[in-house]
């Protein structure tokens, strides 16, 4: 398992597809009637989880390497920076780190309810 800038990019694009299908399949009675709530809610599950974490399996993803955007933007989020008393920073950290609290957050006002 890992997480890559490559990774998020090709989970937001395939859950940005699974809601929209979600979403087309809330608004037809016919299909909602059809495939039934369990299904429905198992599908919204899903991509939850997906979405809370991001990683790749080695043994099913294949990935396709790009020689021009995304190492650009790689060296941007790895680039060290000079952060608090000394220590050094990087881009994705910070970004990792909210997201983490993002998740943290978004599972805690869940399970309160």
């Amino acid at each position: 398992m890992s997480f890559s800038f490559s990774t998020f990019l090709a989970m937001i694009f395939i859950e940005s597809l699974s809601i929209i299908l979600l979403w087309l399949c809330l608004r037809s009675k016919l299909i909602y009637t059809k495939m039934g709530l369990g299904f429905l809610n198992l599908f919204s599950f899903i991509i939850i989880v997906r979405m809370l974490f991001p990683i790749e399996l080695h043994n099913f993803t294949v990935t396709v390497p790009s020689k021009v955007v995304l190492p650009y933007i790689n060296s941007l989020l790895y680039r060290r920076y000079t952060g608090f008393w000394g220590n050094d920073i990087r881009i994705i950290d910070a970004l990792i780190f909210i997201w983490i609290m993002g998740t943290l957050l978004f599972v805690s006002k869940l399970v309160k309810k």
